[in-house]
This record gives C-alpha cells, sequence and structure tokens, in this order.
C-alpha cells in the first residue's frame, strides 16, 4: 500500500488499461440517437506523481470514450510532481501513437 499517494500501486498495476465503464446515464437515454458532431474537444490530464499505469488508465478510457474525429488532443500536465522514480513521460507517447490524436506534454 503507497502510504505516500493513498493506493496499493501493485494492485493499480494489475489492473487492465483498458476496462468497461458503467453508464451512469439516466434511464431512457442510452436510446436516444445523436447526430454526428464536427465538434472537437481538447482534454487536459493533470497529474501529480501517478504511477505509469493509473496515467495509461486514465488516458485509455479518454481515447475509448470520445469518437475519434471529436477529439483534437490530449494535454498532459505535470502539476510538480516530485516522485523521482517516475517514468521519463515520453514512454507514454508510443503506447498510445496507436490513436490518431496529438498527445501533448
Amino acid at each position: 500500500f503507497d502510504t505516500r499517494e493513498g493506493y496499493n500501486e501493485s494492485f493499480v498495476d494489475s489492473l487492465p488499461l483498458l476496462r468497461e465503464s458503467p453508464d451512469y446515464r439516466p434511464p431512457g437515454c442510452d436510446n436516444i440517437t445523436y447526430p454526428p458532431s464536427n465538434t472537437t474537444v481538447s482534454v487536459i490530464v493533470n497529474y501529480h506523481n501517478e504511477v505509469l499505469s493509473l496515467l495509461l488508465r486514465s488516458i485509455y478510457t479518454i481515447l475509448a470514450a470520445i469518437p475519434p474525429h471529436n477529439l483534437k488532443e490530449l494535454i498532459l500536465v505535470d502539476d510538480a510532481s516530485n516522485f523521482t522514480a517516475y517514468p521519463d513521460l515520453e514512454r507514454v507517447e508510443p503506447l498510445v501513437s496507436q490513436f490518431t490524436v496529438s498527445v501533448r506534454y
């Protein structure tokens, strides 16, 4: 158990990167058909001392939840992490390069 950040790091690392997300919409909303949208969004992920698997899980969840034509970019912002064992963030880009989205950090 990681007392510094308050979670079990080995358990977090054991979870799959891409998991099913529950549908929290009110009943009946899943039956509504929406017209396609040309709107694009930029998603900003602010993180502080996260383990790589937790950060990657967040990235994969975002990429799975937003249609590719609607996701303009994913911006990763390190909020002054002081976790000295934190891996170089450049390792993340190749892991998500299979998706057609700009990743900035």
